[in-house]
């Protein structure tokens, strides 16, 4: 086992009490198990786990087990493509065209997969079409081109959002929930990417880097609502997230690393700590 499993697991038992709903726990699943059909929206809630798809490279965030209520995944993963959009935002305006395509394609794949079938039944397509979009501006590294075509894509993903959305009551639960699982998925993606002192896989770091941004973005989003409950906890949890995104301070990852890993899951459990009461 990992330090840094050691460190979640320590922290899943320290932070689960009775009466909150599914374990948050990291239950990380074999590679390459079999995929399960995915339960109508309507029906699904805490009883109806997430498949068990197998995901490629470090991206164990995506075949966990952890959250057993699909509705909170499907805003999870909603925040992670957000965050893969981000850095293709940085990587085109450094002229990394290369590096924008492979994190709204390949990088974004196993994602879409997982948010598709929840979007088809409520009559919203699939991301294909402003993807599509997206890669024909970067082929033609066209700035203008690309920035009407995230918009569409910020769009398209409002609508599927939105269309979810009715299932999620109170939403305020589901997206605070989704917040602190996609920083999860960022000191995953962070862990990863580092070793020892030095970021040894820049995609996992600007992964990692992608999530915060986004998760951040959605925290935002609900903060008033979060204020207005209790305020000393909603200001808590932004002074965390500040102090979590020091960790990456640019789009090119910096030469000695500012926070272990250690340290990043570490914050996240701290967040986590602070939000739980929201959903009590």
């Amino acid at each position: 086992m990992s330090t840094l499993r050691k460190i979640w697991v320590g922290i899943g038992v320290a932070v689960v009490t009775p009466g909150v709903g599914p374990s948050l726990n990291a239950a990380i699943l074999p590679v390459g198990a079999p995929k399960v059909q995915q339960p109508p929206l309507h029906r699904i809630g805490k009883d109806h786990p997430p498949g068990q798809a197998g995901a490629v490279g470090g991206e164990t965030y995506l075949r966990d087990g952890s959250i057993s209520d699909t509705r909170t995944r499907f805003s999870r993963d909603m925040i992670l493509l957000q965050g893969h959009a981000l850095i293709a935002d940085e990587a085109v305006a450094d002229a990394a065209w290369s590096t924008a395509l492979a994190h709204l394609t390949a990088s974004t794949e196993d994602i879409r997969s997982k948010l598709e079938p929840y979007m088809k039944g409520q009559g919203v397509a699939p991301f294909s079409a402003v993807i599509a979009r997206l890669t024909k501006a970067i082929d033609a590294k066209d700035q203008g081109a690309y920035a009407a075509a995230r918009r569409a894509f910020d769009d398209h993903a409002n609508r599927a959002a939105l269309a979810i959305k009715k299932f999620q009551e109170p939403y305020i639960h589901f997206q605070l929930r989704a917040v602190v699982e996609a920083l999860k998925a960022a000191s995953s993606a962070y862990d990863a990417a580092i070793s020892e002192q030095n970021v040894t896989d820049i995609s996992e770091y600007r992964d990692s880097r992608g999530f915060v941004l986004a998760a951040e973005r959605a925290l935002v989003a609900v903060s008033a609502e979060l204020t207005k409950i209790n305020e000393p906890r909603a200001r808590a949890i932004k002074t965390l997230v500040v102090e979590l995104k020091a960790a990456w301070p640019s789009f090119a990852p910096p030469t000695v690393i500012v926070m272990n890993a250690e340290d990043v899951a570490l914050l996240v459990a701290r967040i986590e700590v602070e939000a739980m009461p929201y959903w009590q």
